[in-house]
């Protein structure tokens, strides 16, 4: 008798069978499905103490793990409650009773309506975990802390289900990776799959809540294993521009990463690129009507709305900081990443022309730039975000970077390479148990959110 994973596999098989994707999905195998739970479980595993905690002390910090998650997080509840893209009179009073403001942080007054004031597909990805439960009428209203609390532990449960998905798709990723490269891995796949799912901000950041890394990260791990899957398989092309167009609907700056894989199209797949480019446009068109109806303009989008678009940091200041803060730079957080530049370096040297390398190069170039535009922001550091929070949906890139880089390491440097993991772990482990997935902007340059949590007290 074949284990649940294959049978259900088998299902999935034979609904899709007559579709495009039928040849992709067949080869699948069952693993991704066994990587998908075990992600799903660890990271929802500290859940019931977190809902508890927050229940006993009245407060909620421990499920929302920021205020710049409270829209995403309600707007499904007001998907399907009420209908609406917006924020009813019961939902702004559950938000201020949360952050104890007359206006939480992430919704903005647009248009004489109360609305989202970052970009909105996290929340529209959560609408189907949301769904069973609010039809049952397992949240009636919200009218108690133990009923905001429930909506909150759904945006914890999306999080982590669409996040245990990235870590299934990365498994994919880094499988085809081997195999076009030739590499045998034995072992050494399967600890940058755990390296991928628990030693980085994937871990603390995108499985916490949902944030906009949520969904970007999800896309963009699409958009790399279809471009992997691509050269042999071209009827993946065109579906890139949809992967694409969404990826800058869940997170704008991911207008870096969209424009390589673009140029890669053109210059690779020329004869699909006209379908890329019209796969894309329902989507630009969806984005210029939600831009015209909620903020009154078709280019006015949420960061323009709340006049968050200031670049006033001195480049130096924010490029020196994720270079060597012990709060955000991957030399203190996730050592073994610091070998993607490396890779990088490598890349730009070699100036080769396989295909793979193509991939890995352009991305290089687009994720150099985002670090060149972030050092550039205000807020250069990602307020109270743990880490180096920005670049959660680049993970992919920098670990494919890293990843045949680290298992040429041999003899002593293999020990410090697995010490260094650990470490890494130990980061992450720490700051999703005691720190809540936050760190202060008062402790860019001291060491307070690495020092171990158990010592502290806990404030929530």
């Amino acid at each position: 008798m074949k284990p649940f994973w294959a049978l259900g596999r088998d299902v999935i098989l034979g609904r899709i069978r007559d579709s495009p994707f039928y040849g992709l999905v067949k080869s699948v195998p069952s693993l991704f499905l066994i990587i998908f739970f075990l992600a799903l479980f660890f990271y929802l595993v500290n859940v019931p103490r977190d809902y508890q905690k927050n229940l006993e002390t009245k407060t909620y910090r421990r499920l929302l793990t920021s205020y710049d998650i409270t829209s995403n997080t309600f707007l499904p509840y007001e998907i399907i409650r009420n209908h609406k893209l917006s924020f009813g009179k019961e939902t702004m009073a559950a938000m201020r009773a949360i952050e104890e403001s007359k206006l939480p942080h992430s919704v903005i007054f647009a248009e004489s309506k109360y609305v989202p004031s970052y970009p909105i597909v996290s929340g529209l990805m959560a609408v189907p975990v949301y769904f069973v439960p609010l039809v049952l009428g397992k949240i009636p209203n919200l009218d108690t802390v133990q009923r905001i609390l429930g909506v909150l532990l759904l945006g914890r449960i999306a999080a982590s289900f669409y996040t245990a998905i990235s870590v299934g798709i990365f498994y994919l990723i880094i499988r085809k990776f081997s195999t076009t490269r030739k590499i045998k891995t034995g072992a050494w796949m399967y600890v940058f799959i755990f390296f991928f799912a628990f030693c980085t901000n994937v871990y603390s950041i995108s499985s916490r809540g949902l944030w906009q890394h949520v969904s970007a990260l999800l896309l963009n791990s699409l958009i790399i294993l279809f471009l992997l899957y691509s050269n042999e398989r071209k009827y993946l092309v065109k579906w890139l521009g949809l992967l694409c167009g969404l990826a800058f609907l869940a997170r704008p700056t991911n207008v870096f990463f969209i424009l390589p894989v673009a140029l890669i199209v053109f210059l690779r797949f020329r004869s699909e690129f006209v379908k890329f480019v019209a796969m894309g446009a329902p989507i630009a068109i969806f984005y210029l009507s939600y831009n015209y109806l909620v903020f009154g303009s078709p280019i006015t989008n949420e960061y323009i709305a709340r006049n968050d678009t200031t670049f006033s940091t001195p480049v130096w200041v924010g490029l020196f900081g994720y270079m060597f803060s012990p709060a955000r730079s991957f030399l203190f957080i996730t050592p073994p990443l610091v070998l993607s530049y490396l890779g990088m370096w490598k890349l730009f040297k070699s100036r080769s022309r396989d295909y793979v390398d193509t991939i890995l190069l352009y991305l290089s170039v687009a994720f150099l730039a985002t670090l060149v535009m972030y050092s550039t922001w205000w807020c250069w550091y990602g307020a109270d975000r743990f880490g180096y929070g920005f670049f959660t949906e680049w993970i992919p890139v920098l670990t494919l970077l890293t990843y045949p880089l680290a298992i040429k390491i041999k003899g002593i440097g293999r020990f410090i390479l697995v010490l260094l993991i650990a470490y890494s772990f130990y980061t992450q482990f720490n700051a999703v148990i005691y720190r809540k997935s936050r760190c202060n902007m008062n402790h860019n340059w001291d060491f307070y959110c690495l020092k171990p949590g158990m010592f502290s007290e806990q404030e929530y």
